[in-house]
């Protein structure tokens, strides 16, 4: 099963692959408008452009990794220049070899390079970084993954926009075990690179219980057999191949030595779309099952630019980008293109202020005096005050037929960047801090009593979370019963005992019985599992959040589904309350975006037969139906069973994720319902391991109920007090435009170190807006598996 932003934290998309030009030139303005600003270095001598010297790899054994990655660059320069700003491109060759790539620098700097793109390779770079370090000339890598820059006296002019191996070697030893690898072979080249990446793979490997011996070689070494039978030798049924382009004859050995594509992950210096055809151009499909990862772009639109140019996909290229914008900006920023002056504002650029995503747009708003926050083509960045992103999007591709597709993407998050205050100060920062009390309303009995285990169990994994990093916390709870009455009764009891804030109810209905009174007394409410799109909008909503995404997201995830199986036409029975409703006008509005035509039939969920509801769905004439109801959803799933619609053709919403569901379908015979599917709202993979371990598979609503409760901890913690207006209005804050962090631990600490923070959860990014809705939705798809209900992805929108 694929895995989504976990605390290594991965986000699932497929990218479409297109087809480009690969003689198409770039066309540069060869007139820029005026600049938005004249920056000056200080001493009244206005400098009239920022020159930016590149030394990537033109020729070498990175010539064909490095074209997405000089595209980048140069699509960067236009797209400044177009903006207004004064920027000049010289253009060197590192030949992927230090000594080239020195006297490549020397040449730029005599030509008045005052910042320099490169290089590709970390051993590359550590060839030139001394030069630059004692020029004070500041210096971006797109591509360089040697750890040791993150610490080394002579990277002071150094920034990356990449993350370094720490965050590879994780990915790559997750594929590698995904594979049922037992010994794995690490063939790695002896440079800064393959090293670094060597030993943090075997490392990694080995806390996935995965054994591995690291085979090395010279990068000039002249014998590919000899490590190949190394190899062999070594027992290996897997290999971890870090090289440049000497990996390819390294990899041609494997493969007449009886290794399958299947066997090998290669590092980003192997990825090409050229490589399936260095070996037998007749018959592309040989290195089949081969997965290599680079960086990849954050948007389609910049990957179709890159083809254009290219031909192949913006591997690396997006990271390209980002170095330009970013010296440019910071050339803004500082006002001079002085080394010492400019390498200083690059951090504060990608971190706390307001977000922006093109130079355009974050130029405009330098010049009004607005701090920014620059999320760029390679996706956030999050720099360190030494200069490394915190923050990578690398993508998992794979050989099938013959070409390389991106099958995973994978964001990982590394820790906070600020330093964080003593266990001493933290402690005392918390105990300072108020108690909050927290009432719960969720469905112990009734028709939702099934997501009361997942959803209260994450409420109190949650809480135990808080309280064993320091936090004061103390919870008091009630039954919501499925039932708005009840749920009126149990909120105002929770408010007479104390609570100062209310988490729950699981039903979008039953929220809204109770939603008025918590307005009136203003009571900051989250649910974790309230989907009516009529939240964001009502007016009586104002100290209500939640984690979990509306409608508006929910429905394009299940029509998506249904597209691809293959669904043509829908008949979608709603249930007639505030979710079903809501879910089922989205769905028509999903299902239309991909020419699939739909019908609503709703239906009481207190009638007495749901028979009627059946043969209405089957005399619509589609071949798939939609079910959005709770419990009474198996007597509706039973008979439309019996009107003879395939479980196949049935897809039910959230409010049928129950685990019981099968057998109360059809007795003795759960595995009658094989191949329905059945959407909810999911943690990550690692949350839900953890959740599992309480509550088994039943994992619905349990991510989001466990990231309202830290949610309204860190806002009491940032507001100070647990009065209802000030609260809610740090709810949204604490989700965006600040410092990543995954935890309330780190959370904590950098609000103690008064730090703006951006938690990121364990359902995935929250980014809550102004009206408490969260922009990013993480939700599992199941299917019925030999009677058993099983997730088959987990997936993020958008």
């Amino acid at each position: 099963m694929p895995v989504l932003v976990p605390a290594l934290v991965a986000v699932l998309a497929l990218v479409t692959s297109a087809c480009g030009n690969s003689d198409s030139e770039l066309v540069i303005p060869a007139t820029p408008d005026p600049p938005l600003i004249e920056p000056s270095d200080g001493s009244g001598q206005v400098d009239s452009e920022l020159v930016i010297g590149s030394v990537l790899p033109e020729t070498g054994g990175l010539e064909e990794v490095g074209k997405p990655i000089i595209a980048g660059v140069d699509l960067a320069v236009a797209d400044v220049i177009a903006a207004g700003g004064r920027i000049r491109l010289l253009k060197g060759d590192s030949g992927t070899n230090p000594d080239i790539a020195l006297e490549a620098v020397n040449d730029l700097l005599d030509e008045g390079a005052q910042v320099i793109v490169g290089a590709a390779a970390s051993g590359v770079s550590q060839g030139i970084i001394q030069t630059l370090y004692e020029a004070r000339i500041p210096q971006c890598s797109p591509s360089n993954g040697d750890p040791a820059f993150s610490t080394q006296a002579n990277a002071e002019y150094y920034f990356r926009t990449t993350a370094s191996s720490m965050t590879e070697a994780p990915v790559m030893a997750a594929s590698l075990h995904s594979r049922e690898a037992n010994l794995v072979a690490l063939v790695a080249r002896t440079d800064a690179y393959g090293s670094a990446l060597a030993d943090l793979l075997k490392n990694e490997l080995g806390k996935l219980g995965v054994d591995s011996v690291i085979i090395p070689y010279p990068p000039d070494a002249s014998d590919p057999d000899d490590l190949v039978e190394k190899v062999v030798a070594s027992g290996a049924d897997s290999v971890g191949l870090i090289a440049f382009d000497e990996g390819i004859p390294i990899l041609r050995g494997l493969l007449e030595n009886g290794f399958t594509g299947e066997q090998v992950h290669a590092g980003s210096g192997l990825l090409s779309d050229d490589l399936p055809k260095h070996f037998n151009p007749d018959d592309l499909k040989k290195l089949d099952g081969l997965r290599s990862h680079a960086g990849v772009a954050s948007n389609d639109e910049f990957e179709q630019r890159v083809m254009e140019i290219v031909g192949e996909k913006a591997w690396g290229g997006g990271a390209a980008y980002d170095c330009v914008v970013l010296l440019s900006l910071a050339y803004l920023a500082a006002g001079t293109a002085s080394g010492p002056e400019l390498i200083e504002v690059v951090p504060g650029l990608t971190r706390y202020g307001r977000k922006c995503y093109s130079y355009a747009e974050c130029a405009e708003l330098l010049i009004d005096g607005v701090d920014i926050d620059y999320d760029g083509m390679s996706g956030p960045l999050e720099f360190t005050d030494g200069g490394d992103t915190t923050v990578m999007r690398l993508g998992i591709n794979e050989v099938r037929n013959g070409a390389f597709q991106v099958v995973e993407e994978v964001e990982v998050v590394l820790p906070p960047v600020a330093s964080e205050p003593s266990d001493t100060d933290l402690s005392e920062f918390l105990a300072a801090g108020p108690e909050l009390t927290i009432g719960v309303v969720l469905p112990e009995t009734g028709s939702l009593s099934y997501v009361f285990p997942p959803e209260s169990t994450g409420a109190k994994l949650a809480v135990d979370d808080i309280r064993a990093a320091g936090g004061r916390v103390r919870v008091l709870s009630g039954d919501s019963g499925t039932d708005p009455d009840t749920a009126v009764e149990t909120v105002n009891r929770l408010l007479g005992e104390g609570a100062d804030v209310i988490f729950g109810a699981a039903a979008s209905g039953v929220s809204q019985s109770f939603i008025q009174t918590l307005h009136e007394t203003q009571v900051v409410q989250c649910a974790a599992s309230n989907t009516s799109h009529k939240f964001s909008t009502q007016s009586n909503a104002e100290y209500f959040f939640r984690t979990v995404s509306s409608t508006e997201v929910d429905a394009p995830i299940m029509a998506g589904n249904i597209a691809r199986k293959g669904g043509t036409s829908v008949a979608i029975l709603a249930r007639s309350d505030d979710w079903g409703q809501s879910l089922a006008e989205q769905m028509v509005k999903s299902l239309g975006e991909f020419n699939i035509t739909s019908e609503v039939v709703p239906f009481s969920h207190e009638a007495p037969s749901f028979q009627d509801v059946a043969l209405a769905a089957s005399r619509t004439g589609a071949d798939t139906v939609v079910v959005l109801a709770f419990a009474e959803g198996a007597q509706i799933v039973r008979s439309l069973l019996e009107e003879g619609v395939p479980p196949s053709a049935i897809h039910g919403g959230a409010g049928m994720y129950d685990l019981e569901l099968p057998s109360r379908v059809s007795p003795g015979q759960p595995e009658r319902l094989d191949g329905f599917t059945v959407y909810a709202a999911s943690g990550g993979d690692d949350f839900n391991q953890r959740l599992s371990e309480f509550v088994g598979g039943n994992i619905v609503f349990g991510g989001q109920a466990y990231d309202c409760v830290i949610v309204l901890a860190l806002a009491t913690l940032a507001a100070g007090t647990t009065d209802g207006p000030e609260l809610i209005a740090e709810v949204p804050g604490v989700t965006r435009d600040g410092q990543k962090c995954t935890s309330f631990a780190d959370c904590a600490a950098l609000l103690a170190a008064g730090v703006d923070i951006d938690y990121d959860g364990v359902s995935g990014p929250l980014e809550l807006d102004d009206v408490g809705d969260t922009t990013v939705g993480r939700y599992a798809i199941a299917e019925v598996r030999g009677g058993v209900i099983e997730v088959v992805d987990i997936v993020d929108y958008p």
